[in-house]
């Protein structure tokens, strides 16, 4: 009887750590590219988009590394190009390598079209102050436009007959629906495998 104890209670104890745990996530604003002001005040606004709008939403990041090795993290300013917009950004670490790196994200409020969905795959990163170049093999596929098709590369050496040597490869698949928005199949996905 002393064993069932802690096996009954495992489940309920379980639920409530993720309803714990959920409360903070479900609370924080969903963060997008801020809407441009006019240069000039007399100048109207932005307008509002043009034709139907989807009717499904989606906001999602995920992300994944093989490693990821961070020095001074929370160090360093976000640097923006809107003035005063970096104060409000979690601040970057001031230095940051990774290994086998994927990312997809979607968001269905983004401002710009092309940050409605986002896939990335790269063997290797490198950033310093948040700044960080595209490395060789890298991979980014986004949307809108459509994208039918995923894109595949990475770091392999020349064919040879004798031995086919890889380092890693990498797909990206970015896709967007005018009409139906996210309710298309994947939204967003990518990978990086060791060859």
């Amino acid at each position: 009887m002393q064993r069932r104890l802690p096996r009954a209670l495992a489940v309920p104890a379980t639920a409530a750590l993720l309803l714990l745990l959920a409360a903070p996530a479900g609370a924080q604003e969903i963060p997008t590219t801020p809407i441009p002001q006019p240069s000039n005040p007399s100048q109207p606004p932005a307008s509002a988009p043009i034709g139907p709008q989807p009717l499904g939403h989606a906001v999602g990041d995920a992300g994944t590394a093989l490693g990821v090795l961070r020095l001074l993290p929370n160090s360093v300013t976000t640097s923006t190009i809107l003035p005063g917009f970096g104060q409000t950004l979690p601040k970057q670490s001031a230095l940051e390598a990774g290994m086998g790196l994927s990312s997809a994200s979607a968001n269905s409020e983004a401002y710009l079209s092309y940050e409605k969905a986002i896939a990335q795959s790269s063997p290797f990163g490198l950033a310093a102050g948040g700044q960080a170049p595209q490395t060789p093999g890298s991979l980014v596929q986004t949307a809108l436009p459509d994208n039918p098709k995923e894109i595949s590369g990475g770091l392999n050496a020349p064919s040879n007959p004798l031995l086919n040597v890889g380092l890693l490869n990498g797909t990206a698949h970015a896709r967007w629906s005018e009409s139906l928005g996210p309710c298309v199949d994947p939204i967003a996905d990518a990978s990086t495998s060791v060859a």
